[in-house]
């Protein structure tokens, strides 16, 4: 056979393999680039009833507008998954629902960036929906009101699966969440993105009765006396997600002989109290009150361990009951000055997504357990300067790095981390909470990092003199061609500093900053402007250190953009959100 009789053109494939294809790519731009390639396509894309996914993450004002009166308005009846990224979308979205914009066939919905200060509207608009079975929320603002919330969500009669993200400024829990409506949710799957106490836990899971998976990010103790448990009934949970915080053992021991009794998988992680590794009461826990248990994943931060203790503990945890199970146990401890802390974790395979790289962190030698696997981590935390040098990990499918606030990046410490731990040519995602990092080694860092797409920066360190040279870096240049950077935050910056950053990110999409009064305007007159570095940027939000005057905003931008052209939303009086 010749090699050319097994080429096939693309318009001869079948249906059903073309919309395959369609699976893997924007709809609207495939839209775009085959409505007009035949007549087949044309139908194909125009009359079929095949369902589809739309994706609007960071999509311009003028974008949206495009993708609306192409496409939206004529095949809202096929759209199945919705991901929007942008509260502004979301409430034109609301307004057209008196045009029949209902998505009636829509099943997912991913909110990303909404503002509940009064969300009723949107709440009204997702009870029209009869087939929504997922849905995704994340907030932006702090003011907003638990208990609408989770009331709404419970009244939705199909949802199947619910996470939530709420921001919140500290480690506690804002008001104490005390709904008391009637309604029992169909939800089966439920994911809680932010910090919760004991009390509005338990409340919540008396309304969730199907409930199969759950996961929440921080529980957190209360000097309340949590309510009565027995009546609570969860047949169906079998996999549970927790990270516990100033709860001790005997506190929420209880809670899971009730509640945990037919879990198959556990993923705890505590703190500071030791009794969460004492090997017989789990072994007791487990064989009495959780006997279909498969996995045990445990993970805790744990004080006053020395080497002896370290001995005695691995060897409780390496009894029959365990290795039978296949459940094994490694403990680093970190003995820098006058610290005496360290972490237990489960391991064979290392399940979390999340590793630490602490400083001087020694593995305890009394661990039986070969080569920890850390396939599955995603998303690798360095907390000390001397921790890539102090480990020797092999973590080959991380996409984000967080550098933290005690972490000093040398060419030497990059030179390291890429060599002996991740390949940084992976990195998607960088976070830099340092202040002790130069604008150069930030610049160097990027270089090697070609396929970051996210970098967070507390703040750019650079010496005022080096401000225009630095630009003309030969490392500068070439990053400011190449990268494809299109979101970036930068939590303190002056105005010269925003016009370094566009200079240096040519594509950025979205810009995150915190800014003073006085460089307010200037930075906001700037950015709206036209300018061919930032012809890409289509959504800005800022952080003010005092109240932003609306008025004196809404005039600054009238004198650069037309009427309606930008979007403004004013989050906490000290907030704002651009998009245009």
């Amino acid at each position: 056979m010749k090699e050319y009789d097994c080429v096939t053109q693309f318009e001869n494939l079948s249906n059903e393999i073309v919309y395959e294809i369609f699976d893997y790519l924007d709809i609207y731009q495939a839209y775009r680039n085959f409505y007009d390639l035949n007549i087949r396509f044309h139908n194909l894309l125009t009359l079929s009833n095949y369902p589809i996914e739309v994706n609007l993450f960071n999509i311009s004002k003028l974008s949206f507008e495009e993708h609306y009166q192409e496409f939206f308005q004529f095949n809202s009846h096929r759209i199945r998954s919705l991901y929007i990224s942008n509260g502004f979308i979301i409430h034109l979205i609301i307004s057209l629902a008196e045009n029949q914009l209902l998505f009636r066939r829509l099943q997912t919905l991913y909110l990303n960036n909404i503002d509940l200060t009064n969300s009723k509207d949107l709440f009204n608009y997702l009870f029209l929906l009869p087939n929504l079975s997922a849905l995704t929320f994340s907030s932006n603002n702090n003011c907003y009101d638990k208990n609408m919330i989770f009331e709404q969500i419970f009244r939705l009669s199909s949802l199947k699966y619910f996470k939530i993200s709420l921001n919140q400024q500290h480690d506690t829990t804002s008001d104490l969440l005390t709904i008391t409506n009637e309604y029992s949710s169909p939800i089966e799957h439920l994911i809680i993105d932010s910090n919760i106490n004991l009390e509005e836990f338990l409340l919540l899971l008396a309304y969730v009765p199907r409930l199969r998976r759950l996961s929440i990010k921080c529980l957190i103790s209360t000097s309340k006396l949590y309510s009565e448990i027995s009546s609570i009934i969860l047949n169906h949970l079998t996999h549970v997600s927790i990270k516990l915080k100033y709860i001790r053992f005997d506190v929420f021991e209880p809670l899971m002989k009730i509640l945990f009794q037919n879990l198959q998988f556990l993923c705890i992680s505590t703190y500071m109290d030791n009794e969460y590794i004492n090997a017989q009461k789990w072994e007791r826990l487990i064989t009495n009150h959780m006997t279909h248990l498969r996995i045990f994943d445990l993970q805790h931060e744990t004080s006053s361990i020395n080497s002896l203790h370290c001995e005695h503990l691995m060897n409780q945890f390496s009894t029959l009951f365990w290795t039978e199970r296949k459940w094994f146990f490694t403990h680093e401890h970190n003995y820098s000055g006058r610290s005496n802390q360290g972490l237990f974790y489960s391991i064979e395979p290392y399940r979390r997504k999340d590793y630490i790289l602490n400083n001087i962190a020694n593995q305890c030698n009394y661990s039986y357990h070969s080569k920890n696997n850390l396939d599955a981590v995603r998303h690798i935390h360095i907390e000390h300067r001397f921790a890539i040098d102090n480990h020797s990990v092999n973590i080959p499918h991380a996409n984000e790095v967080t550098f933290g606030k005690n972490v000093y990046i040398s060419r030497e410490v990059i030179a390291n981390l890429n060599n002996s731990i991740i390949p940084l040519s992976r990195l998607t995602k960088i976070t830099i909470d340092s202040d002790y990092i130069s604008l150069y080694n930030i610049i160097n860092v990027l270089c090697l990092t070609p396929n970051c797409r996210k970098l967070t920066l507390t703040s750019l360190s650079y010496d005022e003199r080096e401000l225009v040279s630095i630009q003309y870096n030969e490392n500068f240049q070439n990053l400011s061609q190449k990268n494809t950077m299109k979101d970036v935050t930068v939590k303190s910056c002056t105005f010269e500093e925003i016009q370094l950053v566009v200079n240096l990110f040519r594509q950025l999409e979205h810009l995150t900053i915190n800014v003073s009064q006085k460089d307010f305007q200037s930075i906001v007159k700037y950015l709206l402007n036209t300018n061919e570095n930032i012809r890409y940027l289509h959504s800005l939000y800022i952080r003010s250190t005092n109240d932003i005057w609306i008025e004196k905003l809404m005039n600054i931008i009238k004198e650069i953009r037309q009427d309606d052209e930008v979007f403004i939303n004013i989050i906490n009086c000290f907030d704002c959100y651009l998009w245009w």
